[in-house]
C-alpha cells in the first residue's frame, strides 16, 4: 500500500476526531445552549439500551417546580418531593437543595459530626423517584447536596440537570480512618429498568475529596435493564459509575448499559467498573482521567462477567491506565470477561493495560 496513502488515512482519522472533539465541547461543556424538544406522548430515541424499552414522554400535563411558585427552599424542595413520587412529568428550575440548607459549598460540618463509636450522627439526604416518571431540568436546574435513588423503578427519563455535590456521611470517622467510605451517590440504581440519563452534569462542585470519604459513585448501578446514558459532563468526581457491586451479584439480573457521547473529565476512576454486565461504549472523549500524584486510576475497569464493546472514543492525557482488567476467570470458565474494541484512539491493545491482582468489593 502506498505510504502517502496511508498518511493521508491518519490525517483524516485526526481530522474526524477533532471534529468530534468540537461537537462534544458544544453539547456539553456548553448546557445553556442546549435545546431539548420534548413531545408529551411521543416515543423516545435514546441510541443505546434503552430503546430496547420503547420508553415514551407522559401524555400529561407538566407539573413545574420553580423559584418563583415555590420561593421558600422548603416548600420546593416539599414539592419536589411529591411529584416525582411517580407517573409525572416534572419540569424543574434553579436550586433543588436536598439538604434543605443542612451544607453548602463553604460548609459541609453537618457530616462531620460523629458519635463515640466513630459512626455517623447524620444519615445522607435521599429523594426516591417512582416508576413513570419525566424528569427534566431548565438551563439552570441543580440537583444539590443529596442523593437520587430509583429502586424497584421503571420506565425515568432525567434530562438536562446539573448533579452537584452529593455530599454526604462516611461510614466512620475520617480522622480515625482515613479510607473511611461513604455511600452517597448522585444517583442510585437498584433493580432499575427502562432508565435515560441525557444532557445532565455530574461533579462534587467546590469539595475536593480525593479519598472519597465524603462522596461514592456519580451513577452506581446494582442491577438494571435497558439504561442509556448519553451526551453528559462528568467532572471533579473520584468513583463514577459502578455496575453491581460485588461478584456475590452474579444471580442478579444483568446490567446493560449504554454510554455514548459523554465527556468525562477530571475524574479518577470507574468509567465504568463492572460486573456481570453487558456494556456498550461508544463516541466518548475522556481527558485528564486518574490521579498523577497517587499514581492511580483507570477509565475502563473490567470485572468478572462482563461484555465490553468499546468503540470510536478518544483518551487523552490518562494518568495512569486506560484499562484495569479485574477478571481472574481462566479461559474456559462462563465467567470470563470479554471485550470487543474498533476505532479508539489510542487503540486498546494489551500495553495500556493493568491487571489487578486483587477484585476488591465496591
Amino acid at each position: 500500500m502506498n505510504i502517502h496513502y496511508i498518511k493521508q488515512r491518519v490525517l483524516l482519522k485526526y481530522i474526524i476526531l477533532l471534529l468530534f472533539i468540537v461537537f462534544i465541547y458544544l453539547f456539553i461543556s456548553k448546557k445553556d445552549d442546549i435545546q431539548i424538544t420534548i413531545v408529551p406522548g411521543e416515543k423516545i430515541t435514546t441510541y443505546g439500551f434503552a430503546d430496547i424499552s420503547n420508553m415514551k414522554y407522559p401524555n400529561k400535563s407538566f407539573i413545574v417546580i420553580d423559584d418563583k411558585t415555590f420561593p421558600n427552599m422548603s416548600q420546593k424542595l416539599n414539592a419536589f418531593k411529591t411529584a416525582v413520587k411517580g407517573n409525572n412529568f416534572v419540569i424543574i428550575s434553579g436550586n433543588i437543595d436536598l439538604s434543605n440548607g443542612k451544607i453548602n459549598d463553604f460548609d459541609h460540618s453537618y457530616f462531620d459530626e460523629f458519635n463515640d463509636d466513630n459512626t455517623p450522627q447524620h444519615k445522607n439526604f435521599v429523594v426516591s423517584i417512582g416508576s413513570n416518571t419525566t424528569l427534566v431540568g431548565l438551563k439552570d436546574a441543580r440537583i444539590m447536596y443529596g442523593e437520587i435513588l430509583l429502586s424497584n423503578v421503571e420506565n425515568i427519563i432525567i434530562q438536562n440537570i446539573s448533579f452537584y455535590d452529593a455530599h454526604g456521611a462516611p461510614e466512620q470517622n475520617p480522622k480515625t480512618n482515613k479510607q473511611a467510605k461513604c455511600s452517597c451517590d448522585n444517583i442510585k440504581v437498584e433493580k432499575a429498568n427502562n432508565l435515560w440519563i441525557n444532557h445532565c452534569s455530574f461533579s462534587d462542585g467546590k469539595c475536593y475529596d480525593i479519598y472519597g470519604n465524603y462522596h461514592d459513585g456519580a451513577i452506581d448501578i446494582t442491577s438494571g435493564q435497558n439504561i442509556t446514558i448519553s451526551y453528559c459532563h462528568f467532572t471533579n468526581h473520584n468513583k463514577l459509575i459502578l455496575l453491581t457491586p460485588s461478584d456475590d451479584f452474579a444471580k442478579e439480573t444483568n446490567v446493560y448499559l449504554t454510554l455514548h457521547h459523554n465527556y468525562f473529565n477530571n475524574v479518577i476512576q470507574r468509567i465504568p467498573r463492572a460486573r456481570w454486565a453487558n456494556v456498550h461504549i461508544y463516541n466518548n472523549l475522556y481527558k485528564n482521567i486518574g490521579n498523577k500524584d497517587r499514581n492511580f486510576g483507570y477509565s475502563l475497569g473490567i470485572g468478572i462477567g462482563c461484555n465490553f464493546i468499546v468503540e470510536n472514543n478518544f483518551f487523552e492525557n490518562s494518568q495512569y491506565a486506560i484499562i484495569d482488567w479485574f477478571d481472574k476467570s481462566k479461559i474456559k470458565e462462563q465467567s470470563l470477561a470479554l471485550l470487543y474494541y474498533k476505532g479508539n484512539i489510542p487503540s486498546l491493545k494489551d500495553e495500556i493495560i493493568t491487571y489487578s491482582q486483587t477484585d476488591e468489593l465496591n
